[in-house]
């Protein structure tokens, strides 16, 4: 749901691997170059200056002082995806993107046998639908993944008043 907070739990397991195993590569995805912002802050705000160095706009690309990169890809054109591997990978907003964003990233995490974390709300767009999917799957078992539900009531971080004023007006969905 919305402000549950999945970008930074993502961000926060990104930046958690490329501190624990040295030299790894982690990628954040993101649905296009301008939605970086996010993502970037969070990855920064989450680590004491001194533990990397940073190469803002247009690369935003952290290097970790045990020799881990953290880098932000655009998911917008999957075919993009295909340059090199990656041992961790996080798609943000998964739901903007197209499937085959996920298949390319899914590839570059097999030399490693790395993981891909999929964050997203429920799609509200063709485009993002294959995620919906996705999530029944791999809930019933048909999936090689694990499904988590976060509840935006369950984040400490936010006013929940402005959420819980908006019930009566949506679907549970929304």
């Amino acid at each position: 749901g919305q402000r549950s907070g999945e970008p930074d739990r993502g961000v926060l397991m990104g930046v958690g691997c490329g501190v624990s195993f040295p030299n790894s590569i982690v990628w954040i995805v993101s649905p296009a170059d301008k939605d970086f912002e996010e993502v970037d802050d969070a990855t920064r705000n989450l680590m004491p200056r001194s533990w990397y160095s940073h190469l803002g706009a247009p690369w935003y690309r952290y290097s970790l002082a045990n020799g881990s990169k953290i880098v932000m890809r655009s998911g917008h054109v999957p075919d993009k995806l295909k340059k090199g591997r990656a041992d961790f990978i996080i798609m943000n907003e998964a739901q903007q993107m197209k499937e085959r964003s996920f298949a390319i990233c899914r590839g570059r995490i097999a030399t490693s046998a790395g993981v891909v974390v999929v964050c997203a709300n429920p799609p509200d767009d063709p485009i993002g639908q294959w995620v919906g999917d996705f999530a029944v799957e791999a809930q019933h078992g048909l999936r090689q993944a694990k499904y988590f539900h976060l509840d935006p009531l369950d984040n400490p971080h936010i006013e929940h008043g402005p959420l819980l004023a908006m019930a009566k007006e949506f679907d549970e969905r929304t």
